[in-house]
């Protein structure tokens, strides 16, 4: 996933996946660009 700037996100064919979640930062990035709304942050 592009949008995320601390590539916390992994692509494969037909979806996307948290591949590093330490990486987080939680700046919100994915949240605003996620066209489905899928992603939310989680305290």
């Amino acid at each position: 996933m592009d949008i995320c700037p601390y590539e916390v996100f992994g692509e494969e064919e037909d979806r996307v996946s948290v591949v590093s979640p330490e990486n987080c930062i939680e700046c919100g990035e994915c949240v605003r660009n996620c066209e489905n709304q899928a992603i939310r942050l989680v305290e």
